[in-house]
């Protein structure tokens, strides 16, 4: 399935987004006077996202595994690779190669990565600078909902819809 924009693009850029059968995304191309981004999606039988395959800048790959909880267990980049990730019961991350979270017992809130303490506001985690944290992005919750899965997380049944 391929999905093209809507509408008129006014800088002259096209992005294209294609998807599995799953409406997992496998890939996004922006193009202009040549490609300036492409980026393919591989996932394993769980819907975890296993790969990201730069084809502009292919030192920016990415490899990810996960344990049986769906945790990354290993994940190997522009970064570096890590393999010594570690969780608590709760699974909490508790070591991130030579980084270092800690996580009171009296909530699953970090309270601090490495020598750093973190500030946290109730919708989310503030880095010391207050600069937003970076994330790997999961490119599934990008992916579109069918209509059944939009009614379902609405509280809409299917006669209720009609």
């Amino acid at each position: 399935m391929v999905c093209l924009p809507r509408g008129s693009v006014t800088n002259g850029v096209t992005d294209t987004r294609t998807f599995d059968l799953d409406y997992r995304m496998t890939s996004v191309k922006d193009v202009g006077t040549g490609n300036i981004q492409y980026l393919s999606y591989g996932y394993d039988a769980d819907n975890n996202v296993t790969s990201n395959t730069d084809h502009v800048t292919p030192a920016d790959n990415q490899t990810l595994h996960y344990d049986l909880l769906s945790r990354i267990s290993f994940a190997s980049g522009p970064y570096g690779t890590v393999s010594s990730i570690t969780y608590d019961s709760n699974s909490n991350r508790l070591a991130y190669g030579a980084t270092a979270y800690v996580i009171p017992g009296s909530s699953n809130r970090m309270s601090k990565e490495a020598t750093s303490s973190i500030t946290t506001f109730p919708r989310g985690i503030s880095a010391p600078s207050g600069r937003p944290r970076s994330r790997i992005t999961n490119p599934t919750s990008l992916r579109p909902r069918s209509p059944q899965a939009r009614r379902a997380r609405s509280g809409m049944t299917p006669s209720a819809a009609a």
